[in-house]
């Protein structure tokens, strides 16, 4: 009958532990999110508000939409500093500069986009 070996059954305990926490350092994220919700000036939430994210050193941007419940995110951000522009047909042009994003951190951006012609920036 096999016996019991204390040190065998470390060595396997301290692998186990070891490649657990190895996947935990390779799930953590080197960017941020900015993420919110878009509203009119009486508090009700817009959807397909058109939002780009730009990156203010680089001009790198990235674009997405407002679902129904006016809700957006944009995952796995570069840290910098962004400007954050709101489009939608109806509301004037909502621009937030100097957004800055670090590594991990979620930024929540909750524009309220006023009424007035798209070409204007409120």
């Amino acid at each position: 009958m096999p016996s019991f070996n204390a040190p065998r059954a470390t060595c396997w305990l301290a692998v186990f532990i070891y490649l657990c926490s190895s996947m935990t350092v390779f799930a953590q994220s080197t960017g941020g999110r900015i993420l919110g919700r878009v509203s009119d000036p009486s508090g009700a939430v817009l959807g397909n508000v058109k939002i780009t994210v730009v990156n203010q050193a680089t001009g790198v941007s990235r674009e997405s939409k407002t679902d129904e419940n006016g809700d957006y995110v944009f995952v796995e951000v570069v840290p910098s500093v962004y400007r954050v522009e709101y489009e939608l047909a109806g509301f004037k042009k909502n621009v937030q500069k100097d957004v800055t994003v670090q590594v991990n951190q979620v930024v929540t951006l909750n524009p309220t986009m006023q009424i007035g012609g798209s070409q204007e920036v409120g």
